[in-house]
């Protein structure tokens, strides 16, 4: 583990019926609570007005501002997931927030040090809770326990926590923030679009922790192959959840029309310094046109 400094005061209040047993108290003695929301649907579910009806019979000055703590009663991240599933190119975000959580893991996994640490421990657990709960919201869309654990796997993904002590990877999120710069794709889904192809090129500068990878998050055993090969199994088996959750699986299906453009789009990708092997713009061109 590399050397950190590490400091968490938030306080997490999550499952059902919390709002209503808990937030008066919470804001006892405030006077102004700010509401932290996105860009609408927490409006459309009835939070909002939960919450305000709340603080406003509270005697609360309410301010607002835009950002939002998921919650599993009010976001059901899977709905319409078998659509998804079953209709080809009808795509639900739900999905691609999924496994946006996912690809926040493996960009800080499968960064140094690689050697034995609780930072890579936990990451695995995480992964292999995002794979089963996806699966099982999948199957059943109105399955709290599924979604909530979806939510606090995504919560555990960008908290800096897995991050503790890792040099941290992002290139394949670079790249992804670049796609959506120039053509509006929806982030999730261009990383699920981007990492097997990204892996595929990366696998041989971190052989041991895609071998690891594969042994410990997707369950497949080395028997005789090598360690090459278990890491292309595993880039195999990541592939294959992609698909299997109805993610899309190249660029034409998020959209984009105009394959001259990524050429431009590559040269404007900037390089993570915490990444396996560093990529130059032809190489990222190169992996853009296999995702094509």
């Amino acid at each position: 583990m590399n050397n950190f400094i590490y400091e968490n005061r938030t306080k997490v209040f999550f499952g059902t019926g919390c709002v209503k047993e808990f937030l008066t108290s919470l804001v006892k003695d405030c006077d102004t609570v700010m509401m932290a929301y996105g860009e609408g649907s927490v409006k459309k579910n009835g939070i909002y007005d939960e919450i305000l009806n709340i603080l406003i019979k509270s005697g609360k000055n309410v301010v607002e501002f835009s950002g939002i703590m998921p919650n599993p009663v009010y976001g059901k991240v899977m709905e319409g997931a078998r659509l998804a599933k079953n209709s080809g190119v009808q795509l639900i975000l739900g999905i691609g927030g999924a496994f946006e959580s996912l690809s926040h893991i493996m960009e800080t996994y499968f960064s140094e040090p690689d050697e034995q640490n609780v930072s890579d421990e936990i990451a695995e657990a995480l992964m292999r809770s995002v794979i089963r709960n996806t699966r099982l919201a999948l199957d059943d869309p109105e399955n709290y326990m599924a979604r909530s654990n979806l939510f606090w796997d995504s919560m555990l993904s960008e908290n800096r926590l897995i991050k503790l002590g890792k040099k941290c990877d992002f290139t394949c999120h670079l790249m992804a923030h670049q796609l959506g710069a120039y053509t509006d794709c929806n982030h999730g889904q261009a990383v699920a679009v981007l990492h097997p192809a990204y892996y595929r090129h990366i696998y041989r500068s971190g052989l041991k922790k895609f071998a690891r990878f594969a042994r410990n998050v997707w369950g497949i055993r080395q028997n005789d192959k090598t360690d090459a090969e278990l890491a292309e199994a595993g880039i195999e088996a990541l592939s294959g959840f992609i698909s299997e959750i109805g993610l899309p699986k190249t660029l034409r299906e998020l959209g984009v029309k105009d394959p001259s453009e990524l050429k431009e789009i590559a040269d404007s990708c900037h390089y993570s310094q915490g990444s396996y092997r560093r990529l130059g713009s032809s190489e990222i061109l190169e992996i853009f046109r296999e995702c094509y």
